[in-house]
Formats: C-alpha cells, sequence, structure tokens
C-alpha cells in the first residue's frame, strides 16, 4: 500500500513539473494583462460610480410615488417606515442596475437594442417576482391554489402592481442612463478593448 502511494505522488510530482513548464509563458501574459486592467480600474471605478450615483438618484426619485401608494394600500403598519425602505431599496437596485448595465452594453454593444432591452426586462423580472405573496388557502408541496398555479385576483393585482413599480424604477434609468452615455458623454461605457 505504501509503494501505491509513492508512486501516486511521483506521478503528481512528474505533472506538476510539466504544468509549472507550459504556463510560464501564459502566467507572464496574464501578470501583465493584470497590471494594464489595475491601471485602468481606477477610471473604470470612477465612471461606475458616476453611473452607480446618477442611476441610484434617478431610480428613488421615479419610485418614490409608486412606493408610497403600495404601502398605502398594503395597509402596512408603519406606512411612512416602508415607504422610505421602499424607495431606499428602489435607489439601491437602480444604483445596481446601473453599474451592471455599463458594464453590460459596452462601446462595442452601445447599438444593440436586444442586449440593452434584456439587461432591462432580466431587472424588472427579478425585483418584481419576489414581491408576490402566495396566498394562505394555497396548498402546499406541490403549490396548489384555487386557480392557475398562484395566478389568482390577489396574486394577480399585487403582479401587476410590483412589475408597474419595477418598470417605473429601471426604465427611467435606463433612458438616462442611455442619454448621458451616447449624448452626452457624462460617463463613459466600459470599454473591452482598453482592458
Amino acid at each position: 500500500m505504501n509503494t501505491t502511494l509513492l508512486k501516486f505522488f511521483a506521478i503528481l510530482a512528474t505533472i506538476f513539473s510539466q504544468a509549472q513548464s507550459f504556463t510560464t509563458f501564459p502566467v507572464r501574459r496574464q501578470l501583465s494583462t493584470l497590471n494594464l486592467q489595475l491601471k485602468a480600474s481606477s477610471s473604470d471605478r470612477l465612471e461606475s460610480i458616476k453611473a452607480g450615483a446618477l442611476s441610484a438618484l434617478i431610480g428613488g426619485v421615479s419610485a418614490t410615488p409608486l412606493n408610497y401608494a403600495s404601502s398605502l394600500l398594503t395597509h402596512s403598519p408603519n406606512t411612512l417606515g416602508q415607504w422610505e425602505f421602499d424607495t431606499d431599496m428602489s435607489s439601491v437596485e437602480a444604483a445596481l442596475f446601473g453599474i451592471v448595465y455599463r458594464y453590460v452594453v459596452r462601446e462595442t454593444d452601445k447599438s444593440n437594442s436586444m442586449l440593452q432591452q434584456g439587461v432591462l426586462g432580466a431587472f424588472i423580472i427579478v425585483r418584481t417576482l419576489p414581491q408576490i405573496k402566495v396566498p394562505s388557502y394555497c396548498d402546499s408541496i406541490p403549490l396548489q391554489c384555487k386557480y392557475f398555479y398562484v395566478l389568482d385576483p390577489d396574486t394577480s393585482i399585487a403582479l401587476v402592481a410590483a412589475g408597474v413599480t419595477s418598470v417605473a424604477t429601471f426604465v427611467p434609468v435606463w433612458l438616462v442612463l442611455e442619454y448621458v452615455m451616447n449624448e452626452k458623454g457624462w460617463i463613459k461605457r466600459f470599454d473591452s478593448f482598453n482592458v
């Protein structure tokens, strides 16, 4: 048993020493690429901060009236506290959207409307769906309600309300980012060729 273990370690050592000689050149190239990335990253960070800050401002302001209406309609015990929390979360979500949008829709992709709409739609769906609450009359495992899955009158209204709020949060951010990046040039898109 000891000889088998020794042979195994000998084979591993041989493979490791051969693999090390093969990776010498790519490792140097990766280190030089990393050095270029570090030089470019400070300007990229600044652009991301600008995109995130502008997106947080626009998203928070555009979602504020609908968040207030939602907190009134849901009869929250602390209406103003819930409204403030929802508006703060809308700002955080919008900031994340702005940063991700800047990196996904790059300089080379700025005329690709399908990519732009795909990023926008993904954020709208991801923000909308978790806001749906399953009614108490539904059975679990497997989830069954009176109607189709959980889409009954109660959850349908909640789905529409959450969807409208999500659209009202992200679409203005998207429009402002496109305007600021394309027309004004205040925020630069991520350029994959500079990395």
